[in-house]
Protein backbone atom coordinates (compact mmCIF):
# COMPACT_ATOMS: atom_id res chain seq x y z
CA UNK A 1 0.00 0.00 0.00
CA UNK A 2 1.44 3.37 -0.93
CA UNK A 3 2.17 5.92 1.77
CA UNK A 4 -0.47 8.55 2.32
CA UNK A 5 -3.18 6.62 0.53
CA UNK A 6 -5.98 5.15 2.61
CA UNK A 7 -8.35 2.38 1.62
CA UNK A 8 -11.99 2.97 2.47
CA UNK A 9 -13.34 0.18 4.66
CA UNK A 10 -17.05 -0.68 4.88
CA UNK A 11 -18.76 0.71 7.97
CA UNK A 12 -19.36 -1.91 10.64
CA UNK A 13 -20.80 -2.29 14.11
CA UNK A 14 -19.36 -4.88 16.49
CA UNK A 15 -17.70 -6.75 13.65
CA UNK A 16 -20.76 -6.86 11.37
CA UNK A 17 -21.13 -4.79 8.22
CA UNK A 18 -23.71 -2.06 8.25
CA UNK A 19 -25.31 -3.36 5.04
CA UNK A 20 -25.77 -6.83 6.59
CA UNK A 21 -27.36 -5.36 9.71
CA UNK A 22 -29.64 -3.16 7.61
CA UNK A 23 -30.80 -6.12 5.51
CA UNK A 24 -31.48 -8.20 8.64
CA UNK A 25 -33.53 -5.35 10.08
CA UNK A 26 -35.54 -5.06 6.88
CA UNK A 27 -36.22 -8.80 6.84
CA UNK A 28 -37.55 -8.68 10.42
CA UNK A 29 -39.81 -5.74 9.63
CA UNK A 30 -43.49 -6.68 9.22
CA UNK A 31 -45.21 -6.06 5.88
CA UNK A 32 -46.41 -2.54 5.15
CA UNK A 33 -49.87 -1.80 6.49
CA UNK A 34 -52.69 0.08 4.78
CA UNK A 35 -53.69 2.39 7.64
CA UNK A 36 -53.82 6.01 6.56
CA UNK A 37 -53.55 5.26 2.88
CA UNK A 38 -54.75 7.99 0.57
CA UNK A 39 -55.55 5.53 -2.22
CA UNK A 40 -57.38 2.19 -1.95
CA UNK A 41 -55.03 -0.74 -1.19
CA UNK A 42 -55.58 -2.53 -4.48
CA UNK A 43 -52.84 -3.94 -6.67
CA UNK A 44 -54.04 -2.02 -9.74
CA UNK A 45 -54.11 1.35 -7.94
CA UNK A 46 -50.73 0.71 -6.34
CA UNK A 47 -49.20 -0.26 -9.69
CA UNK A 48 -50.54 2.88 -11.39
CA UNK A 49 -49.12 5.09 -8.62
CA UNK A 50 -45.74 3.37 -8.62
CA UNK A 51 -45.33 3.59 -12.38
CA UNK A 52 -46.26 7.29 -12.24
CA UNK A 53 -43.76 7.97 -9.42
CA UNK A 54 -46.49 8.84 -6.88
CA UNK A 55 -46.42 7.40 -3.37
CA UNK A 56 -49.35 4.98 -2.92
CA UNK A 57 -49.34 5.56 0.87
CA UNK A 58 -49.42 9.36 1.24
CA UNK A 59 -50.14 10.52 -2.32
CA UNK A 60 -47.05 12.75 -2.56
CA UNK A 61 -45.02 12.98 -5.72
CA UNK A 62 -44.06 12.45 -8.40
CA UNK A 63 -40.61 11.48 -7.14
CA UNK A 64 -37.44 10.93 -9.13
CA UNK A 65 -36.62 7.90 -6.93
CA UNK A 66 -39.88 6.67 -5.42
CA UNK A 67 -38.30 3.81 -3.47
CA UNK A 68 -36.09 6.25 -1.58
CA UNK A 69 -39.18 8.10 -0.28
CA UNK A 70 -41.07 4.95 0.71
CA UNK A 71 -37.96 3.55 2.44
CA UNK A 72 -37.36 6.64 4.57
CA UNK A 73 -40.94 7.72 5.32
CA UNK A 74 -43.03 4.53 5.23
CA UNK A 75 -40.45 1.79 5.90
CA UNK A 76 -41.16 0.03 2.58
CA UNK A 77 -38.03 -0.91 0.65
CA UNK A 78 -37.78 -1.29 -3.13
CA UNK A 79 -38.45 -5.04 -3.07
CA UNK A 80 -41.60 -4.80 -0.96
CA UNK A 81 -42.84 -1.85 -3.03
CA UNK A 82 -42.58 -3.92 -6.20
CA UNK A 83 -44.34 -6.82 -4.51
CA UNK A 84 -47.23 -4.58 -3.42
CA UNK A 85 -47.55 -3.36 -7.01
CA UNK A 86 -47.19 -6.91 -8.44
CA UNK A 87 -44.08 -5.95 -10.42
CA UNK A 88 -40.89 -7.86 -11.08
CA UNK A 89 -37.70 -6.90 -9.25
CA UNK A 90 -36.17 -5.79 -12.56
CA UNK A 91 -38.86 -3.13 -13.14
CA UNK A 92 -37.35 0.34 -12.82
CA UNK A 93 -38.85 2.64 -10.17
CA UNK A 94 -37.08 5.76 -11.48
CA UNK A 95 -38.64 8.49 -13.56
CA UNK A 96 -37.75 8.58 -17.24
CA UNK A 97 -35.23 11.43 -16.96
CA UNK A 98 -33.33 9.88 -14.05
CA UNK A 99 -33.35 6.49 -15.76
CA UNK A 100 -31.84 8.01 -18.91
CA UNK A 101 -29.15 9.77 -16.86
CA UNK A 102 -28.17 6.53 -15.12
CA UNK A 103 -28.13 4.67 -18.44
CA UNK A 104 -25.91 7.35 -20.00
CA UNK A 105 -23.47 7.10 -17.08
CA UNK A 106 -23.33 3.33 -17.37
CA UNK A 107 -22.71 3.52 -21.13
CA UNK A 108 -19.94 6.07 -20.58
CA UNK A 109 -18.26 3.84 -17.98
CA UNK A 110 -18.42 0.84 -20.30
CA UNK A 111 -17.06 2.88 -23.21
CA UNK A 112 -14.14 4.04 -21.02
CA UNK A 113 -13.44 0.45 -19.96
CA UNK A 114 -14.36 1.10 -16.31
CA UNK A 115 -16.23 -1.82 -14.70
CA UNK A 116 -19.62 -1.07 -13.24
CA UNK A 117 -19.75 -0.95 -9.42
CA UNK A 118 -21.08 -4.10 -7.78
CA UNK A 119 -21.95 -4.95 -4.22
CA UNK A 120 -19.47 -7.85 -4.06
CA UNK A 121 -17.54 -10.14 -6.34
CA UNK A 122 -19.31 -13.27 -5.14
CA UNK A 123 -22.28 -14.55 -7.06
CA UNK A 124 -25.56 -14.41 -5.16
CA UNK A 125 -28.72 -16.33 -5.69
CA UNK A 126 -31.10 -14.30 -7.80
CA UNK A 127 -34.18 -13.03 -6.02
CA UNK A 128 -37.43 -13.55 -7.90
CA UNK A 129 -40.58 -11.64 -7.04
CA UNK A 130 -44.03 -13.27 -6.94
CA UNK A 131 -44.83 -11.54 -10.23
CA UNK A 132 -41.63 -12.95 -11.73
CA UNK A 133 -42.52 -16.47 -10.57
CA UNK A 134 -45.99 -16.14 -12.08
CA UNK A 135 -44.58 -14.94 -15.41
CA UNK A 136 -42.03 -17.79 -15.44
CA UNK A 137 -44.75 -20.34 -14.68
CA UNK A 138 -46.91 -18.98 -17.50
CA UNK A 139 -43.95 -19.20 -19.93
CA UNK A 140 -43.26 -22.80 -18.90
CA UNK A 141 -46.92 -23.69 -19.33
CA UNK A 142 -47.03 -22.21 -22.84
CA UNK A 143 -43.76 -23.97 -23.69
CA UNK A 144 -45.15 -27.31 -22.46
CA UNK A 145 -48.35 -26.86 -24.44
CA UNK A 146 -46.37 -26.09 -27.60
CA UNK A 147 -44.08 -29.12 -27.20
CA UNK A 148 -46.67 -31.67 -26.18
CA UNK A 149 -46.47 -34.42 -23.54
CA UNK A 150 -44.17 -36.74 -25.53
CA UNK A 151 -41.54 -34.06 -26.18
CA UNK A 152 -41.67 -32.93 -22.55
CA UNK A 153 -41.14 -36.52 -21.41
CA UNK A 154 -38.10 -36.85 -23.70
CA UNK A 155 -36.69 -33.58 -22.36
CA UNK A 156 -37.09 -34.70 -18.75
CA UNK A 157 -35.37 -38.00 -19.50
CA UNK A 158 -32.49 -36.21 -21.25
CA UNK A 159 -32.11 -33.79 -18.33
CA UNK A 160 -32.01 -36.68 -15.85
CA UNK A 161 -29.40 -38.44 -18.00
CA UNK A 162 -27.21 -35.31 -18.14
CA UNK A 163 -27.53 -34.82 -14.39
CA UNK A 164 -26.42 -38.40 -13.76
CA UNK A 165 -23.43 -37.95 -16.09
CA UNK A 166 -22.35 -34.80 -14.26
CA UNK A 167 -22.62 -36.50 -10.87
CA UNK A 168 -20.50 -39.42 -12.10
CA UNK A 169 -17.86 -37.24 -13.79
CA UNK A 170 -14.38 -38.15 -12.38
CA UNK A 171 -11.89 -35.36 -11.71
CA UNK A 172 -8.51 -34.88 -9.99
CA UNK A 173 -8.33 -33.38 -6.50
CA UNK A 174 -7.18 -29.75 -6.96
CA UNK A 175 -4.84 -30.02 -3.97
CA UNK A 176 -3.01 -33.36 -4.37
CA UNK A 177 -4.13 -34.67 -7.78
CA UNK A 178 -5.88 -37.82 -6.55
CA UNK A 179 -8.52 -38.99 -9.04
CA UNK A 180 -12.01 -38.68 -7.55
CA UNK A 181 -14.58 -41.05 -9.10
CA UNK A 182 -17.52 -38.63 -8.78
CA UNK A 183 -18.05 -34.91 -9.17
CA UNK A 184 -18.66 -34.46 -5.43
CA UNK A 185 -16.83 -34.07 -3.13
CA UNK A 186 -14.30 -31.88 -4.94
CA UNK A 187 -11.39 -32.62 -2.60
CA UNK A 188 -10.33 -36.03 -1.33
CA UNK A 189 -9.77 -35.19 2.36
CA UNK A 190 -10.26 -32.45 4.98
CA UNK A 191 -6.54 -31.62 4.74
CA UNK A 192 -6.86 -30.91 1.00
CA UNK A 193 -9.97 -28.86 1.69
CA UNK A 194 -8.03 -26.70 4.16
CA UNK A 195 -5.23 -26.32 1.61
CA UNK A 196 -7.67 -25.01 -1.00
CA UNK A 197 -9.17 -22.59 1.52
CA UNK A 198 -5.72 -21.22 2.40
CA UNK A 199 -4.87 -20.78 -1.30
CA UNK A 200 -8.15 -18.98 -1.93
CA UNK A 201 -7.63 -16.65 1.04
CA UNK A 202 -4.08 -15.84 -0.08
CA UNK A 203 -5.24 -15.11 -3.63
CA UNK A 204 -8.00 -12.84 -2.32
CA UNK A 205 -5.52 -10.98 -0.10
CA UNK A 206 -3.12 -10.46 -3.01
CA UNK A 207 -5.97 -9.17 -5.17
CA UNK A 208 -7.06 -6.67 -2.49
CA UNK A 209 -3.48 -5.42 -2.04
CA UNK A 210 -3.02 -5.02 -5.81
CA UNK A 211 -6.34 -3.13 -6.05
CA UNK A 212 -5.33 -0.83 -3.18
CA UNK A 213 -1.95 -0.06 -4.76
CA UNK A 214 -3.56 0.64 -8.12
Amino acid sequence: MTAGKSVRQPRSYRGQRESVLRNERLLRRPPAGVAGRVLPPSIEATRRCVMAGICPFCGRGPFRVLAGHTQKVHGVDRFELRELADLTYSTSLLDERTREQFSARARARLAAGTPLPTSSGAKKKRRISPAGRRIAAEKLLRFAERLGPEAMSRQRMAAARRSGELRRKPHPCPACGTIMPTAHPITCSPACRRTIRVRTAQASARKRITRARG
